[in-house]
């Protein structure tokens, strides 16, 4: 059980729209979190974290693709850990 958790964060990003349907954005963040637990020393993590995605108009629908690494630095564990996650879709309207 935590006392008290606190998180600060800061994104940065853009987004690019066309009329064709063409989009794509970015995003970069920065989070940090401190935890407090019960009799314990206060734990604190960092991550920072890159969003890419892009969609198109593809065989009558919508294809999208999207991608993120994160980096997250924990001061408890004393490691850093670089993780990375894929998506893709493709929607179609009738």
């Amino acid at each position: 059980m935590c006392i008290r958790d606190r998180a600060k964060s800061y994104t940065l990003g853009i987004n690019a729209h066309k009329t064709s349907g063409t989009a794509a954005f970015a995003k970069l963040r920065h989070i940090k979190q401190t935890s407090q637990p019960t009799n314990a020393k206060q734990e604190e993590s960092t991550r920072i974290q890159l969003d890419l995605g892009y969609q198109q108009g593809l065989f009558n629908g919508l294809l999208k693709v999207s991608g993120s690494v994160f980096k997250l630095d924990e001061e408890v564990a004393d490691n850093q850990d670089t993780k990375t996650s894929f998506q893709a879709s493709w929607e179609y309207r009738f």
